[in-house]
């Protein structure tokens, strides 16, 4: 069986809950990218939140703007501490305009999370539900 990524199987779904709630905030798509897809040796976990040019632009402006950039480093940096801390593993959280991800990485080096959890989520609640209606029935 090939393995799609090393991180031990509770940091993937810790992050993979967390990358839901950034797509659900901000839209776009958050990758797993990096040496944590090749090597059990990795040294951080690579995620790289891909939004399309214009809501990059519309959030943290262009190059233009050096403050609208230092709101991103901001952003980045924030969001690698708290996705760190509730995976407890070091983590490189980075904003990427979907031209730029293109450019830079192979669809084959990018594992997309936060998709996984939008579909459980869906499938629990219509049982959860179920299970109500049963239990309330007189």
């Amino acid at each position: 069986m090939t393995r799609n990524n090393w991180l031990p199987p509770d940091v993937f779904a810790v992050l993979n809950a967390h990358s839901h709630l950034l797509v659900t905030a901000w839209g776009g798509q958050v990758y797993l990218v990096g040496s944590a897809l090749r090597t059990r040796d990795y040294r951080d976990i690579d995620l790289r939140h891909v939004l399309p040019d214009k809501r990059l632009a519309a959030l943290f402006g262009t190059a233009e703007h050096p403050m609208l950039a230092l709101a991103a480093q901001i952003q980045c940096s924030a969001m690698s501490q708290w996705l760190g801390r509730m995976c407890g593993a070091k983590v490189d959280y980075q904003v990427q305009s979907k031209a730029k991800h293109r450019a830079e990485t192979e669809t084959a080096d990018a594992v997309a999370l936060g998709w996984f959890l939008a579909a459980v989520w869906v499938v629990c609640q219509f049982d959860f539900d179920a299970v109500c209606a049963s239990c309330f029935t007189f």
